[in-house]
C-alpha cells in the first residue's frame, strides 16, 4: 500500500554521507594501510585524479600484498553499490546481499562516488517511513556498536560476527526469526 509507494519515492542519495575513506589510485599499499588504520576502517574507496570512482579496497587484502604496490592494482573494481537514483526499496534489496561496513552510492552516469550508506541507515529510514521512532524499536533488543557507538536496533553488531544470541549480551534472547520475518514482510508486499 502506501508504505510501498513511500519506499519507492524515497531516494537513497538523500541519506548518503561522506563518512568513508577515499584514496588516490597511486597511493601505496603501505600508506593505504596507515590511513585506514588511523581512520579505524577496513574498507576504503579508490578515486582517480579526476575524482572518478575506480573501486573498493579492503584492509584484509592490503595486508597480503607488497607494501610498495599501488592500491589500484588491488581494488575490487565492481563492488556492490547503489545507483544514486535508487529508491529505498531498491537499496534494501541490494543491501540484503551485502556484507561490509558501508555501500557506495554512485552516480553511474558520471562514475562519481556521492557518498555511502550503511544497513543501519537504510533501516532507520525505513522505520522513519513507518512512523516508528527509533527509540521504540531499540528499547528491548539493542546493543551499542563499539565502532559507531550507535544502537543496532536488531541487536546485531557488525563488529562481532556471532551465531548464537546467547553469545551477545545485548541481544536479550534475540530471535533470528524476527529478522527473517522483517525481511519477509518487507519484500512480500
Amino acid at each position: 500500500g502506501r508504505g510501498h509507494i513511500e519506499m519507492m519515492e524515497t531516494y537513497v542519495a538523500d541519506i548518503a554521507h561522506d563518512d568513508y575513506v577515499h584514496l588516490d589510485e597511486l597511493c601505496s599499499a603501505q600508506n593505504a594501510i596507515k590511513i585506514m588504520l588511523d581512520a579505524k576502517v577496513t574498507e576504503s574507496y579508490v578515486l582517480d585524479k579526476n575524482d572518478k570512482f575506480k573501486g573498493k579496497l579492503t584492509l584484509h587484502l592490503l595486508l597480503a600484498v607488497s607494501p610498495d604496490s599501488q592500491v589500484i592494482q588491488h581494488i575490487e573494481s565492481n563492488p556492490i553499490s547503489i545507483k544514486h537514483d535508487a529508491s529505498l526499496q531498491q537499496a534494501i534489496e541490494i543491501a540484503s546481499n551485502f556484507v561490509g561496513e558501508n555501500i557506495p552510492v554512485i552516480d553511474r552516469d558520471n562514475n562519481v562516488l556521492l557518498g555511502v550508506v550503511t544497513e543501519a541507515d537504510l533501516f532507520k529510514l525505513y522505520l522513519g517511513l513507518q512512523g516508528l521512532p527509533k527509540r521504540e524499536i531499540v528499547a528491548s533488543r539493542s546493543c551499542i556498536c563499539p565502532r559507531t557507538q550507535d544502537h543496532c536496533w536488531v541487536g546485531w553488531c557488525r563488529a562481532r560476527f556471532v551465531t548464537s544470541a546467547s553469545a551477545h549480551p545485548g541481544w536479550g534472547g534475540f530471535d533470528f526469526a524476527l529478522l527473517f520475518a522483517f525481511y519477509f514482510l518487507l519484500f512480500a508486499f
